[in-house]
């Protein structure tokens, strides 16, 4: 399958492309809205991916209103988010058959 490769750089990155956080952090926020009965969780956090966290921060203060207790919702997150990164991060599917078939195109590596 790469023999006939022709690459001349690859480019990847980490967060969301290798290692599936998205999963992490979507199920790690819709968990600390529902803790505090937030409406709506699987809306929002769907509606915040990709997006910078200050705008995210800015995004829930205007669904949920200028007194959401956002540390008190940051602790909750980090502490699902940690929760479930105990056994270290998921791979996306197809990263190792990825990276097996640029190893054996001969792609010189850089970190």
């Amino acid at each position: 399958m790469t023999e006939n490769w022709n690459i001349g750089a690859v480019l990847l990155d980490m967060d969301g492309t290798l290692l599936d956080t998205e999963t992490i952090y979507h199920a790690s926020l819709v968990t600390a809205l529902t803790a505090f009965g937030y409406a709506g969780a699987t809306a929002m956090s769907h509606a915040m991916i990709g997006i910078p966290a200050a705008e995210c921060e800015d995004l829930l203060r205007q669904r949920y209103g200028a007194d959401f207790p956002l540390l008190d919702i940051r602790t909750a997150f980090a502490a699902k988010r940690d929760e479930m990164l105990q056994d270290g991060l998921p791979l996306k599917a197809g990263v190792i058959e990825l990276l097996d078939a640029l190893r054996a195109a001969t792609v010189r590596w850089r970190s």
